[in-house]
């Protein structure tokens, strides 16, 4: 780059800024530059002093274009100062590359946006300086060899590395500003903060209390809403291994469950994904797993009542904070730490898990337990929906924010979250759901002579009053569907078409003799006494 101080520069740039306004007189800049061109190109002409002329010219001129004048064409042709254009260029874009990210971002003002593609800053750069020579009414009159040096000279001085750290861990953007996590003090944006997101809601610190989002969480949660706060709290920390859990929040159907969380998750704007574990372990999880690696909070209104074992690995990982890869099409393969907190509604069908230690520590199961809003009385339901109106909920989340924030910060520090003792009973005993299917397995499934058994809706219908025995309720015991994928699995295998079984078995198969779908192989089983 030509030796020139960069403050000198910008001074040139701002007089420039000056002269324009001062000669233009109501006039485009453009018009004004043309019509001196053309007046000084016909004095040059006419004989008048040519440096005396194009110094004239330069008054109305950017900082950055200067002007020679041809004898022998009798025309004043152009000359772009490589160094001030740069600079001028600056001004319309800022632009950084890192060796982590080639591809590049943009600062918006707010956050910095991070390029897709290779090739995209480049066409940004290119783009800006063809409105910027378009703008003085030059980009067609410069030939094309110029302009690719132009676009070359560019590249070089704006798109080299730079060791920059983005996204550091204790700055999060909202609408009004940037929140330090550690200091709970807001301020401006800043393009030093190297932040690559910004979220649509702002934050406040002035309620205590949590205002009308927490009270609505207290008539649905009781006192387990400091939990689910504390939860909501964290999903705002970058890190995800402080606390390792996916929460679940249990309630009848109609009682509001669901506008809480659409509610929590309108905070996160294009940062929030309703992805279930079916998704991200399905035929298109490298969707859904690239769709999450920039996710601060997953939140679910309905649960995944079956997860294969492929859903139950990303489960844990996820839960733990533990690297996932990512295989979008037509993009690299690639490895990220997920942020995203999972909070998951869930009727009274739950997804069975094995009852280990892992689980027992990853695990959280909300009582939502308020009544349907139908079931109200007339009178008290319309002044429940009127208080709790969802633009309400909506307008007071910034003060619900900062009160979640300030409950996460102290759960940080202990490294969980608050659960009742009533809360370690519920999720101790939804775990143990898991074991009783393996006691029942244990105790009824037998070996037969066929290859073919029993029905899984024959040994269904054995499972249930087993379960009954053991004290649950009828809506607490799992589905079929749940009940299937479990016995699959412990490894149990299922025919996949009808089959007969074999007479020898008539004891322990239902109707041996019958063509039946899904029967078990090579196994049977005792009827519940």
């Amino acid at each position: 780059m030509a030796e020139k101080n960069l403050n000198e520069l910008a001074t040139d740039l701002q007089k420039d800024k000056d002269v324009e306004l001062k000669n233009s007189k109501g006039k485009p800049r453009e018009f004004i530059y043309w019509e001196k061109r053309k007046e000084v190109e016909q004095l040059i002409h006419e004989g008048e002093n040519t440096p005396e002329q194009l110094s004239e010219l330069k008054r109305v001129s950017p900082a950055w274009l200067n002007h020679v004048y041809v004898k022998k064409s009798k025309t004043v042709q152009h000359r772009i100062d490589f160094d001030k254009f740069l600079e001028q260029i600056k001004t319309r874009i800022d632009v950084v590359v890192t060796d982590k990210n080639p591809n590049g971002y943009h600062y918006t003002g707010k956050y910095w946006h991070a390029y897709s593609k290779s090739n995209q800053i480049a066409q940004a750069l290119k783009n800006e300086a063809i409105y910027e020579l378009n703008a003085w009414k030059i980009y067609d009159k410069t030939n094309t060899g110029d302009l690719s040096k132009l676009y070359n000279f560019l590249n070089a001085y704006m798109l080299t590395p730079q060791e920059i750290e983005f996204d550091k861990s204790e700055l999060v953007n909202f609408a009004s500003g940037t929140l330090d996590l550690k200091t709970l003090q807001t301020h401006p944006f800043k393009r030093e903060d190297y932040i690559t997101s910004a979220l649509p809601v702002n934050v406040s610190f002035d309620n205590a209390n949590g205002g009308l989002v927490a009270e609505y969480a207290r008539h649905l949660l009781g006192d387990e809403e400091k939990t689910l706060s504390e939860w909501f709290g964290y999903m705002f920390f970058k890190d995800a291994s402080d606390i390792n859990a996916i929460v679940f929040m249990q309630g009848v159907g109609g009682n509001g469950k669901s506008t809480l969380l659409k509610t929590l998750l309108s905070a996160f704007g294009d940062f929030g994904s309703s992805i279930s574990f079916t998704q991200i372990s399905g035929k298109d999880s490298d969707r859904f797993v690239n769709q999450l690696s920039t996710a601060y909070a997953n939140i679910l209104t309905e649960s995944d009542t079956q997860i294969n074992s492929t859903g139950m690995t990303l489960i844990k990982k996820i839960s733990s904070g533990d690297p996932i890869t990512a295989n979008p099409k037509q993009r690299d393969t690639y490895t990220y730490t997920p942020r995203a907190k999972f909070l998951i509604s869930a009727n009274y069908q739950l997804p069975v898990f094995e009852d280990s230690k892992e689980y027992q520590r990853r695990l959280v199961l909300l009582s939502a337990d308020a009544q349907p809003i139908e079931s109200m009385a007339e009178d008290v339901r319309q002044r429940f929906l009127d208080k709790f109106d969802k633009e309400k909920l909506k307008e007071a989340l910034p003060e619900y924010i900062g009160y979640a924030i300030k409950l996460a910060k102290q759960a940080i520090a202990k490294k969980q979250l608050t659960l009742l003792p009533a809360t370690r009973t519920r999720i101790s005993d939804w775990l143990k759901s898991e074991d009783y299917i393996s006691q029942f397995v244990n105790e009824y499934l037998v070996d037969i002579v066929g290859k073919n058994g029993a029905s899984v809706k024959y040994v269904y219908d054995q499972f249930q009053p087993f379960m009954t025995e053991q004290g649950f309720e009828p809506i607490d015991i799992i589905s079929f569907k749940q009940f299937r994928n479990a016995l699959l699995s412990k490894g149990l295998e299922i025919a996949t078409y009808p089959s007969k079984g074999v007479d020898e078995d008539k004891d322990v198969v239902d109707d041996p003799t019958a063509n039946k779908k899904s029967r078990l192989k090579r196994k049977g089983v005792n009827k519940h006494k």
